[in-house]
């Protein structure tokens, strides 16, 4: 934490590689289905270093926006890879950050919409994807039968919401 962040702040899920160069990258993952984004607003030394960093992500004079409750979450998800890719002591060459989200969330939609407006058009460093298309995309890799299964079950848990739909549209009302 003290080499990036200096605080708290992980993905949901980390994925590391070695490229065909032998260099080191990772993917940080950030699932939304529909919990709340933080409503905490951030800041920090570390936080300014980076968002104004040369080779940050973010367009100049965002800072103020992307610490806002409705970005700020995606912003200090997408900070950590920033720093885990540019910090001098990172062993990574190369990093991206992430986004899965529920189709149905209009909320983390709405929040995606602004967040790619303060991200500098030649920005690769985020990748957001509908948590379905994921899915659909990972069927045309599936291997065997039981990977099949996994995914035909991963599927009916989260993308199937007809058993969930009341504790679905209740947890929207909360």
């Amino acid at each position: 934490a003290r080499d990036y962040l200096n605080d708290r702040t992980t993905f949901d899920a980390f994925i590391s590689y070695t490229h065909q160069d032998n260099q080191p990258g990772f993917i940080g993952i950030e699932t939304k289905l529909v919990e709340a984004f933080s409503a905490k607003v951030y800041s920090s030394p570390f936080y300014n270093h980076w968002t104004e960093h040369p080779l940050s992500p973010w367009l100049l004079g965002a800072r103020p926006r992307l610490q806002s409750i409705d970005v700020n979450q995606l912003w200090r998800d997408h900070m950590l890879a920033v720093a885990m890719q540019l910090a001098l002591s990172s062993p990574f060459g190369s990093g991206r950050f992430l986004l899965v989200y529920h189709p149905l969330d209009i909320e983390c939609a709405a929040a995606l919409n602004i967040y790619k407006t303060l991200l500098k058009p030649e920005d690769r460093s985020f990748i957001a994807i509908p948590l379905d298309i994921l899915v659909e995309q990972w069927k045309q890799f599936t291997i065997n039968n039981a990977e099949k299964q996994w995914l035909d079950k991963f599927s009916l848990r989260y993308l199937d919401l007809k058993a969930s739909e009341a504790e679905f549209n209740a947890e929207k009302v909360r």
